[in-house]
C-alpha cells in the first residue's frame, strides 16, 4: 500500500489520499496541522457532497450519475425508495444546480441525507463512488485523486 500527498492545502492541513494496492479504492484521511489524525473520521455532508459534483461537472468535465441517500438516522432506505431518490435528486441538479438539491433537502426531502456521489469522470470511461467518510472508490485513482484535490483545494473541504 502507498499514500499520496496531494499538493493542495485543505483549512486544516494537506489532503491526504490513500490508495489501495489495488488502485481502485482511495480514502482521505482526516489531517490537523499536516499531521493525519487516524482516530478522526472525515464527514462529508450532503452539502459538501453536492459541492463536489458541482465542481466536478463544472471544472472537470465529469457528469453525476447518483446521488445516494439514506434517512436521517442514517439507515438505509428501501432499494425502490432509493432508486427514486436518485433519479429525482439527479434530475434537479442536471436541470437547476446543487442548491437547487440543497433547497429539496429542506423541502421536498427533508427526510433525506446524502451519503454518496457516483460520477463518471471526463471521457466517459472511468467512474468514482465518493462517500460521506472520504471512501472512493474508482476505475481510475490518478484521475480521481487529481479531481479530489483540486475539488478539496477550491471548495475548501475540511
Amino acid at each position: 500500500m502507498s499514500t499520496v500527498i496531494a499538493s493542495g492545502t485543505a483549512v486544516e492541513g494537506q489532503l491526504m489520499i490513500h490508495v489501495t494496492e489495488q488502485g481502485s479504492e482511495l480514502r482521505i484521511l482526516p489531517t490537523a496541522f499536516g499531521e493525519v489524525k487516524p482516530s478522526q473520521r472525515l464527514h462529508l455532508g450532503s452539502q459538501d457532497l453536492v459541492r463536489v459534483a458541482e465542481f466536478a461537472e463544472k471544472h472537470e468535465g465529469a457528469t453525476l450519475t447518483r446521488i445516494e441517500t439514506v434517512d436521517l438516522a442514517l439507515q438505509p432506505f428501501f432499494k425502490h425508495e432509493t432508486e427514486q431518490h436518485s433519479r429525482e435528486l439527479v434530475r434537479i441538479f442536471h436541470d437547476y444546480d446543487g442548491r437547487e438539491v440543497c433547497s429539496a433537502l429542506q423541502d421536498d426531502f427533508y427526510f433525506v441525507t446524502i451519503v454518496g456521489i457516483s460520477l463518471t469522470l471526463a471521457g466517459g470511461q472511468a467512474v468514482a463512488h465518493l462517500r460521506r467518510e472520504g471512501l472512493i472508490t474508482t476505475t481510475a485513482a490518478a484521475d480521481t485523486t487529481s479531481l479530489m484535490d483540486r475539488a478539496w483545494r477550491e471548495l475548501r473541504l475540511a
